[in-house]
Parts: structure tokens; C-alpha cells; sequence
């Protein structure tokens, strides 16, 4: 793949491959936007065509360059971050080492920093040391879904580059090149715009999960421990519960179900909502979106569940 191939993202695209042909790359990008939209695809990307000897501009994808890239064996590409809660001290320290050594090819040295956003505040303050005294020939590449939760100062130091939601009509080309997913329809609708989100084989299944347990729980014959077997789980539930939310709400205040996402499930979630007004729905929504937020701190899993729970009883049946 290339810059070229990225799909659904023309502006972000037009962008970068504008800095590469005018030779005018900056010291350090934010990539923003939501989850699954193609950030980390871009950045890495981004690298290959940085770093590739062929193309002006882009990546070629076939030189020793871009394949070492893409099969992560490039020794002057670094990438940092999004595979654990938390980006530590000791990450960025090694980072900055390796920026600061010679490449190992004699041009620049890419580092990428996925889920950004992680970084605790002593690995923030450290990377601004790094940001503050750029290495020389040395690019850094943030990904961040949740750039607001940057300090600062670290964003001032980025030029950010934002990513978009992808319409529905190219979600849908990119499903229908695959003919193993099912529920095509439902799948766009549900993710939102994100790419990656659609092509989860196991979306449609994770939502009737969600919808069981939701059940469950609100006859109190479903806990915590039961639903919320780890951070993943977690985090997946607080994204379906605000969709459905969201459809409550927007079934409640058009009378038509042309405006929700669980396009299969109308009859369902005007039931559920019932005599709930618009006004209570959105104060749980409200809730669910904050409650979402705090989830990156060590909150105790069975309060978080027994609080967010009775929000949700105030409002569903």
C-alpha cells in the first residue's frame, strides 16, 4: 500500500503528500481523529515515503526500504506506544536515545507514537525535552484519538493533520471487496465511519452480546464480573451503550427510526426507552461519555458498573 491507496481520507492524503513533494517535512506530526480511521496506516505510510529511494513524494512499496517498513525490520523506524494502557518514562527515554544515535542508512530516523495520548505526565514532560532539542534527521510521527488529552505544549509543537470518519459509501465499497463479513448494512451503520471498526469479524456478534448483557443487567441477573471480564470488554461496552443511548434519543425526538444505528433493533430500543424523556436520556448519554473518559484512571470495576447501571435503570426498562 501507499499514501495513495489510503482509502476515504483524499484531504489528509493531499496533505502529506504536498509536504513530501515540496521537501518542506516538519520536525513533528499529530495525526488525529477518531479510532480506526487510518491514522496508524498513514503514519507508517508517511514513513515508507519518507524514507523510500524510488518514488518523489509517496512510497513505491516494492524498494528494500518499504518492505522493511512494512514488515517492521527498519532499523531507523521507531514505533512506540499502543500496546499497553500507558506510554512510561522509560519508553521515551529509550526513544530519544535511539533518535539521537547516527541513522543506520545515513538519512532520517522516524519515530512513530501510537495512542499518544497515553503518555503519563513524567513520559509527557521527558518526550517535550526530546520535542524542545529535535535529534538531528529525525521525524516523529504522533497518532492520537484523543489529541485534547496532549498537554499543551506538546501539541503546540506538532503540526496536527487530521483524519476524518469515512463516509458510508466508501465503507461500504471496502466491505463489499469482502465477501466473508455479514450483515454488511449493519456493520457500516455501527461503525461509525471507522474502517477498522467495520471490518471486526466479530462486530455484529459484539453488539448482540452487548444487547443480552444490557438486558441482563437491567433484571440485575447479570454483574460486573460477568460483563466486564477485562479493560477490553470494558471499553467495548461503554461504545455500544453510548450508541444505543444516542438511538434512544434520536428515535425519541424524530418518531423515526431512518436516524439510528442499530437499524435492526428499532422496535427494541423504543421499548426499552419507554416513558423516558429526552431530557433524561441525554443526561445518562452525558454520563456514559464522561464515565467513558475517566476509564484511563484505576476506577474500581464493580462501582463503576453499580453507578453507571443505576443511570441506566433511571432511563431503560
Amino acid at each position: 500500500m501507499s499514501l495513495r491507496q489510503i482509502l476515504g481520507q483524499e484531504k489528509a492524503v493531499r496533505i502529506l503528500k504536498g509536504i513530501l513533494e515540496r521537501k518542506a517535512v516538519a520536525h513533528c506530526y499529530l495525526f488525529a481523529g477518531e479510532e480506526g480511521v487510518g491514522k496508524d496506516l498513514a503514519a507508517r505510510e508517511f514513513a515508507k515515503a519518507l524514507l523510500c529511494g524510488r518514488v518523489a513524494g509517496d512510497a513505491c512499496d516494492v524498494c528494500s526500504a518499504c518492505r522493511r517498513i512494512d514488515s517492521g525490520q527498519h532499523p531507523d523506524v521507531h514505533v512506540m506506544g499502543g500496546e499497553e494502557r500507558q506510554i512510561k518514562i522509560d519508553q521515551v527515554r529509550d526513544l530519544g536515545e535511539a533518535l539521537s544515535k547516527k541513522s543506520f542508512e545515513g538519512g532520517l530516523k522516524v519515530a512513530i507514537v501510537r495512542e499518544a495520548e497515553t503518555m503519563n505526565q513524567a513520559a509527557a514532560n521527558a518526550f517535550l525535552k526530546t520535542l524542545e532539542e529535535p535529534p538531528a534527521q529525525s521525524i516523529i510521527i504522533l497518532v492520537s484519538a484523543r489529541p485534547d488529552l496532549l498537554p499543551d505544549t506538546i501539541r503546540s509543537r506538532a503540526q496536527m493533520v487530521r483524519f476524518y470518519p469515512l463516509s458510508r459509501t466508501d465503507l461500504m465499497a471496502a466491505l463489499a471487496a469482502d465477501s466473508a463479513l455479514d450483515q454488511q448494512e449493519l456493520r457500516a451503520s455501527l461503525a461509525q465511519g471507522r474502517l477498522a471498526r467495520a471490518l471486526e469479524p466479530t462486530l455484529c456478534q459484539s453488539r448482540d452480546t452487548f444487547l443480552e448483557g444490557l438486558r441482563q443487567a437491567l433484571r440485575d441477573t447479570a454483574d460486573a464480573d460477568q460483563l466486564w471480564k477485562d479493560r477490553d470488554d470494558i471499553d467495548e461496552w461503554f461504545d455500544m451503550a453510548i450508541l444505543w443511548l444516542r438511538d434512544c434519543i434520536a428515535l425519541k425526538a424524530s418518531g423515526s427510526a431512518s436516524q439510528i444505528v442499530n437499524v435492526d433493533q428499532a422496535s427494541l430500543i423504543e421499548q426499552m426507552s419507554g416513558q423516558a424523556s429526552l431530557r433524561d436520556l441525554s443526561r445518562v448519554l452525558s454520563h456514559l461519555f464522561q464515565t467513558r473518559d475517566l476509564l484511563r484512571f484505576n476506577l474500581n470495576k464493580h462501582l463503576t458498573f453499580q453507578h453507571t447501571l443505576m443511570h441506566l435503570k433511571s432511563v431503560l426498562s
